[in-house]
């Protein structure tokens, strides 16, 4: 099973953070720190995702801009855009 959150989205007492570090310490889970996607990356993604070619590099750069390099799930900040 795999489960993220953003820890600046959550603060340090919430529930999330104490179940992870419950799991962690009986060896149930493993905590991995993932970098913000580049404004390239990001772009490369939707290019290649979209198969419209660079026709899409706009839209690209609104995304990378409105998730800051977070990436969209479902539901994911899908509002702002």
């Amino acid at each position: 099973m795999i489960g993220t959150f953003r820890s600046e989205a959550i603060g340090v007492h919430h529930s999330l953070q104490s179940l992870q570090q419950r799991l962690a310490n009986d060896g149930l889970a493993e905590l991995l720190n993932l970098d913000r996607l580049s404004s390239t990356a990001v772009e490369t993604i939707i290019v290649e995702l979209s198969g419209a070619g660079e026709e899409v590099l706009p839209l690209a750069k609104r995304l990378y801009h409105e998730t800051e390099g977070i990436f969209l799930s479902d539901g994911d900040r899908q509002s702002s855009l």
